[in-house]
Order: structure tokens, then sequence, then C-alpha cells
């Protein structure tokens, strides 16, 4: 007599191993997705960087009234690629009236799971004269 595995077993392990199989390619899915996320929000932070710095070269009128709300579109490399993925807005208000403006930048996007996300940027612009300038992600 032979011995070997009866149908049971066999059935079992092929479980097994299904599970084992699905348990990796979720991982590796989940694995993807985090690598997109990250590769969105690295790209968001060049563009809200790159318009900052933009902004600095600005006058003071060019930054607009309080409460201004625009648009802007992404600029540089990658943007004729990915610059329609991503809305990007500039808005500012009066720290001191007519001396001191705080600035934020900020841009959405939806990632391969139509999930909505956001970055945003923030600075500081005075007028007729340099401000110690820093920028902070919120």
């Amino acid at each position: 007599m032979r011995a070997g595995f009866s149908a049971i077993e066999v059935m079992v392990g092929a479980v097994l191993m299904m599970g084992l199989i699905a348990g990796v390619l979720h991982l590796i899915r989940q694995g993807n997705y985090m690598i997109e996320l990250a590769r969105d929000h690295t790209r968001t932070t060049q563009i809200l960087q790159s318009k900052i710095e933009d902004m600095r070269t600005y006058r003071w009128i060019d930054i607009g009234p309080e409460g201004n709300v625009e648009t802007f579109t992404p600029e540089g490399q990658f943007a004729s690629s990915f610059g329609t993925d991503y809305v990007c807005y500039i808005w500012n208000w009066d720290l001191i009236p007519g001396e001191k403006k705080q600035v934020y930048v900020y841009a959405f996007w939806k990632d391969s799971k139509s999930r909505s996300h956001f970055t945003i940027f923030t600075t500081r612009f005075t007028k007729d004269g340099l401000n110690d300038y820093y920028y902070r992600a919120i």
C-alpha cells in the first residue's frame, strides 16, 4: 500500500496557500498605495514651495487684498504631465493691515481610490522691507 495525502489534506493545503497568496497580494497593493500617497505628497510639497519662492519676487500689491483667494496652475518640469491632478489656491489675510500679510498656499488632489487629500503651506510677507523668511506645512 502506498502512503499519500488524502483529498481533505490536499484541500486544506490549497486553502492555506490561497490565504497566504491573498495576504501577500493585499500587502503589495497596500504598499503601492502608500507609495502613491508619498509621491503625491512630495509633488504637492514641490508645487507649494515653488509657488512661495516665486511669490518672494512679487511686489506688495501683487500679493492681493486681504481675503483674496486665487487659483494657480502648477509650473515646472512635471506640470505638463501631472499639473492637472492638483487644484492649487493662494489665500492671504492681513496680520498688520498694510504692513504684514499671512499667506496660505494649498493644494488638493484625489488619489486612485478617489479619496481627497490636501497640503497647506504658510508664510508671511512684509511691505517695504525684508521679513524673516520662513514657511511651514500645516
